[in-house]
């Protein structure tokens, strides 16, 4: 029945599964810390809002998946990788990939309930993005120089300039 959890500063890794299927949990606040969140740790919880610390390195494969209230997504410099399904089932319509981002897993976003519409790329680095990772329905917004642009061309993906995406 917890409807909140505020984890102490020294918390550096969230296990598997630590909150899945915690249906009442809506509210959690990350240490700054913390540089891990594993598989389906919030999977099917009541969260609306996160916020990713600067010290995640990766978000596990179906983290976030079936938080179908999640809205509002911020991720922050120094997360490199986004595993699958990792916010499937989720009703997040735009997020914004930090600079650092170098992989993003199939399926990390799609889902049945597919909702991410915009995603804007701050990067020119190359991402790895596997094929399936967004519907053919998201637009992708990058720098006029990101390798981003050509791989999401290669999947059929819309295009645009970054300084079209408004949040």
């Amino acid at each position: 029945h917890m409807k909140e959890v505020l984890f102490p500063n020294t918390i550096e890794y969230i296990g598997k599964e630590a909150f899945s299927g915690c249906s009442k949990l809506e509210r959690i606040e990350l240490p700054s810390r913390l540089n891990e969140i594993s598989n389906a740790c919030f999977q099917g919880t009541a969260l609306r809002d996160i916020i990713i610390p600067n010290g995640v390195k990766q978000i596990g494969a179906s983290c976030f998946s079936n938080c179908k209230q999640l809205d509002t997504v911020v991720l922050n410099e120094g997360l490199i990788c986004i595993d699958s399904y990792a916010f499937s089932s989720t009703a997040i319509r735009k997020i914004v990939m930090p600079k650092t981002i170098k992989k993003i897993k199939q399926f990390a976003f799609g889902s049945i309930f597919y909702n991410l519409s915009q995603v804007a790329f701050l990067g020119t680095e190359v991402v790895n993005i596997d094929e399936r990772a967004f519907e053919n329905t998201t637009t992708i917004f990058a720098p006029p120089d990101s390798m981003v642009i050509q791989i999401a061309r290669r999947y059929g993906l819309t295009v645009k300039p970054l300084d079209e995406f408004e949040l």
